[in-house]
């Protein structure tokens, strides 16, 4: 009877150190917090009657000159920020025709293009960076984009997070079906690659769209519901790695989330949102540190027409070259990141006041 006692004590304190363990291990770190961020500078938007930024979800800066591209969806242009948060010109202007802009959600620098992703199947317009049109492309027919945010601009053309059209009511996903692609610069489309994570050739999820970022040869791809990652060469588009990322506050779906209740029941659907998380951001910096940004929201942001306010951000950062990671809760959502291993984090979206804090990603020691 001892023995079965000191058997039971035992498993008890083992038990109770694991937890101690496992809860360590999902340790929720702020942003003043984190051994891997350094706050290196805060931008604050220098807003007037007659130049404002109305509303952005993401962010394009490049440095040499530094120069924040800000893609202002309800005013339909391009915003382009100095260091100072100055409104320094515009790129674009609100329309429909040659020049102008439908819903701008995204922006790309490469050398001489900047590239305008647009809203409601708009297409791709482009500038040079002088702001002069170039011109405008459509997806080709049936080709199907995977997200607002989830192209890049390569030596050859884009790569973007698309699919067959025809596949996009075919749920739960075929472990064939492809979500990546790459495009010439006439944005002609030369192959499909990539595919969905298992989870999505499981069960039904109508959430699918996915964020990717290109660095020093490797492609991540992030999709709407996990928080892990795939790592694709970027050289010949074969899959390398599923980096998987843990973080306690990722609320995974417990059931499925259909295409048909999103059409025939907004509410119950909206309803089911509102218990899952959603990743919104993958970036992949030059020392090999992934970032994978997500946001649980309540029933309310979907009511009141996406009040951050019914939003709380997270941040999941990842060394590609071990199993080190970081869990961050954070004051808004990751915007940008640059080629300095640097994230651009909103700290305050208040109109007037809009705040960007600037920290540098440091990652691991070997």
């Amino acid at each position: 009877m001892q023995s079965i006692q000191f058997i039971l004590v035992t498993f008890l304190f083992l038990a109770t150190l694991s937890a101690c363990s496992s809860d360590t291990s999902l340790e929720v770190r702020s942003l003043s917090e984190s051994d891997r961020l350094i706050p290196v500078d805060t931008i604050a938007i220098q807003e007037t009657d007659e130049d404002y930024i109305g509303n952005y979800d993401v962010l394009y800066v490049t440095n040499s000159p530094f120069r924040m591209y800000v893609p202002d969806i309800q005013r339909g242009r391009i915003a382009v920020l100095n260091r100072n948060g100055i409104i320094a010109r515009y790129i674009g202007e609100p329309g429909a025709g040659p020049g102008e802009l439908s819903g701008p959600v995204s922006v790309k620098v490469a050398g001489d293009r900047v590239v305008v992703k647009q809203s409601n199947g708009q297409g791709m317009a482009v500038f040079d960076t002088s702001g002069t049109y170039v011109d405008s492309y459509q997806f080709p027919e049936g080709v199907q984009s995977l997200g607002a945010h989830a192209f890049h601009t390569v030596e050859e053309g884009y790569i973007h997070a698309v699919t067959k059209s025809e596949s996009v009511l075919d749920l739960p996903a075929s472990p064939e079906q492809p979500t990546l692609g790459q495009f010439n610069n006439q944005f002609e489309l030369e192959h499909y690659f990539g595919s969905y994570p298992e989870m999505y050739t499981e069960v039904e999820y109508a959430l699918g769209e996915a964020s990717i970022d290109l660095e020093d040869g490797s492609l991540v791809v992030g999709y709407n519901l996990t928080p892990d990652v795939q790592v694709y060469n970027a050289e010949d588009r074969v899959l390398a790695d599923v980096k998987q990322l843990s973080h306690s506050e990722f609320k995974h779906p417990s059931e499925p989330l259909s295409i048909r209740m999103a059409q025939e029941n907004q509410s119950d659907f909206m309803e089911q949102l509102a218990g899952v998380s959603l990743v919104r951001r993958t970036y992949l910096l030059p020392n090999r540190t992934v970032v994978q940004g997500f946001e649980n929201r309540t029933l309310a942001f979907y009511e009141n027409e996406h009040d951050p306010a019914e939003r709380e951000d997270y941040a999941i950062l990842a060394d590609l070259n071990s199993d080190r990671q970081e869990a961050l809760s954070l004051p808004g959502p990751i915007l940008a990141r640059d080629d300095s291993n640097r994230i651009y984090v909103e700290l305050d979206p208040t109109p007037d006041q809009r705040t960007i804090g600037v920290y540098e990603v440091t990652g691991w020691d070997d």
